[in-house]
């Protein structure tokens, strides 16, 4: 079905008439469904054979999520790679959007079998396709505020440099 879809989608009029970086999101969009649709794991050959793409193509988009920290991978050997959804929210609730400026940044917890974690994302608007993740951090909660601290020790030497 996924292949289905991703062929009248590729053989649509209105992709075609897309910019490449919109055919992009359509087709990681569409990545990133069926990763988040086997949450016990996906590999590159299992999802480039359901959406009917190449298995480099599909590894394309797939290091991609794994970059932006969308998804994240499990190396069994160099060849057998599985690919998991990175977000299953423990508190949907405590989902929060920050706009900071010309930035917008979209902060949740989640839990996942690794433990519980902050998820930053970045966010960019992308002409036709909404916002979309353009980068990310995850941290475990325990060292949430260990980072923070850093983060302002940081500055505190920046400006201490800036005196001398």
């Amino acid at each position: 079905m996924a292949a289905r879809l991703l062929e009248e989608s590729i053989r649509s009029e209105t992709l075609r008439a897309l910019g490449p970086e919109a055919k992009i999101d359509v087709i990681r969009g569409l990545v990133r469904k069926q990763v988040r649709d086997h949450p016990e794991g996906i590999t590159t050959t299992t999802l480039a054979e359901l959406l009917d793409i190449s298995p480099n193509t599909a590894k394309k988009h797939l290091d991609h999520l794994v970059a932006t920290r969308e998804i994240y991978s499990k190396a069994y050997s160099p060849r057998n790679v599985v690919y998991f959804p990175n977000e299953r929210l423990s508190h949907p609730h405590l989902q929060l959007q920050i706009e900071l400026e010309k930035q917008v940044f979209r902060v949740n917890l989640i839990e996942n079998e690794r433990g519980e974690f902050v998820y930053v994302q970045e966010l960019q608007e992308s002409p036709g396709s909404g916002m979309k993740v353009v980068g990310g951090i995850i941290i475990r909660k325990d060292n949430l505020e260990k980072l923070i601290e850093g983060v302002y020790e940081a500055l505190e030497n920046e400006e201490r440099e800036k005196l001398v």
